[in-house]
């Protein structure tokens, strides 16, 4: 038997038990996002390390007509976990120092939050209760699938600001939608960040990153500055024209992770057509190619059964 690992964190480092299981009861790992290649790496997994990104059910998206025009009141928003990690606090902060003390600009802007639950939600409800705004809403709790499309659609800006990912879903689901983006450049956000459709905050302040579930810390986060998340939502404000049509752009490029856009290669993992022993892990529509001989010899084994079973 052939057994794969799919496996994701948000940090620089996976817990030393996870790197013993992988290494000594699984044949291969598949990460979703290029930057956990090295994060496994480093954390000693000796396994070949394959690229798979989680497919997204972006049909229901798409269906959506592409934004074209600015809402009457500007409206900044976010959906993530109410977790520490996520970072709602300085998305908060920011909306508020930028643009809820400038006389000029508070009656024009708001911000929405939602969370599909998470162990902070009273904390984040304190948190903008304190604001003493309403501009700000916050829905602490999980919508069905065509509220929360509609809840997504109704943004100008997502902005997502995770000290750490594995992988991120809602900014893909954002840009599905031709919605702009500010996006912290941590982790595995860095993959969006780098494809120019969306505006970047830098994130060099690193953090111990304490997992409850392990009760322990592993590795680091990074987070962003106050200053730079000001500036790149004024920036989108300001300039938002610029900002859409970037988005749309996007929004053909995110079209790589819908499920059926990734359908093949998943069938390449389970039942590749052609196995390669190269110099590459990777996983391709047609094929997949592996570094080590031993994944390799099996994939072989595994075709060559298949093939005498279909005889039979």
């Amino acid at each position: 038997n052939i057994k794969l690992a799919y496996s994701m964190l948000e940090s620089t480092q996976i817990p030393t038990e996870w790197t013993f299981i992988l290494n000594h009861y699984f044949d291969a790992v598949i990460v979703p996002d290029p930057w956990l290649v090295n994060v496994y790496k480093n954390s000693g997994v000796m396994l070949p390390i394959f690229v798979l990104p989680i497919g997204l059910h972006l049909s229901s998206f798409f269906k959506i007509p592409t934004k074209t025009t600015v809402n009457k009141i500007f409206t900044f928003g976010l959906s993530a976990a109410a977790v520490p990690g996520k970072n709602h606090e300085i998305v908060i902060d920011a909306f508020v120092e930028e643009f809820l003390k400038n006389p000029c600009d508070k009656d024009k802007v708001r911000l929405r939050i939602h969370s599909r639950g998470g162990k902070h939600i009273e904390e984040i409800r304190k948190y903008i209760s304190d604001v003493r705004s309403n501009t700000i809403e916050f829905i602490p709790h999980s919508l069905p699938q065509q509220k929360y499309i509609q809840f997504m659609a109704s943004l100008d800006c997502y902005v997502l600001l995770s000290m750490g990912e594995g992988f991120s879903i809602t900014p893909r689901e954002a840009l599905a939608l031709g919605i702009p983006c500010i996006l912290s450049n941590a982790a595995a956000h860095k993959t969006i960040c780098e494809s120019s459709f969306v505006e970047i905050v830098d994130a060099p302040l690193p953090v111990p990153a304490y997992y409850s579930v392990f009760n322990e810390t592993i590795g680091l986060k990074f987070n962003c500055k106050l200053t730079d998340v000001r500036k790149a939502m004024r920036n989108v404000y300001n300039n938002y024209l610029k900002h859409l049509a970037r988005a749309q752009q996007g929004r053909e490029w995110v079209k790589n992770y819908d499920e059926n856009a990734l359908k093949e290669k998943y069938l390449s993992l389970v039942k590749p057509r052609k196995v390669v022993l190269g110099n590459n892990n990777r996983i391709l529509d047609s094929a997949l190619e592996t570094d080590s001989v031993q994944l390799y010899e099996k994939y072989v084994d595994l075709l060559a059964r298949a093939r005498n079973e279909k005889t039979l």
